[in-house]
């Protein structure tokens, strides 16, 4: 189990995910969009940029399997300040502290595919993920407020693809 899961990470897409300095809330990354982000390598870890409201669009694919991401926000210079993911940390690795109820984490959600038939039939990948306090994390789970955020993002997608 320990060999496999270390095998998997290490061969799993390498994703830093880089927040805006305050960023708290959903995020989702829809992959293959044309118009979208283009892929950014540094030492061989794509560069995903997200934008305040949460929706990247993004040019390049983002592959299921094992996860191998990094977590990042900016601090009021620009410099890079990562945000330790205690969701993907496995039972034997030491680092495994529980984070404390109010302490901002990375919550990876899913990833799926949808297609929406109007006006016109679009299809399109995405993967979500949540960033917020263990405390707060109820807040984004209100229907309300996802449906806000998916037609937002459909209506990004559909601008991107025509």
């Amino acid at each position: 189990m320990f060999l496999s899961a270390t095998i998997g990470t290490a061969t799993g897409q390498k994703l830093d995910f880089i927040f805006p300095k305050d960023f708290i809330g959903p995020v989702v990354v829809i992959d293959k969009m044309n118009c979208g982000q283009p892929i950014n390598k540094i030492e061989g870890r794509e560069v995903l940029n997200i934008p305040n409201n949460g929706i990247l669009l993004y040019k390049g694919t983002i592959k299921s399997g094992y996860v191998n991401h990094r977590y990042f926000r900016r601090d009021k210079t620009g410099n890079l300040i990562e945000i330790k993911d205690s969701g993907t940390k496995t039972f034997w690795e030491k680092e495994n502290k529980p984070k404390q109820d109010n302490e901002i984490d990375v919550f990876l959600r899913g990833m799926g595919s949808t297609v929406s038939n109007l006006p016109e039939p679009i299809d399109y990948s995405w993967m979500t993920l949540i960033v917020s306090s263990k405390d707060s994390l109820p807040n984004f789970d209100d229907f309300g407020y996802n449906k806000q955020m998916s037609q937002e993002a459909e209506s990004l997608i559909r601008k991107c693809k025509k």
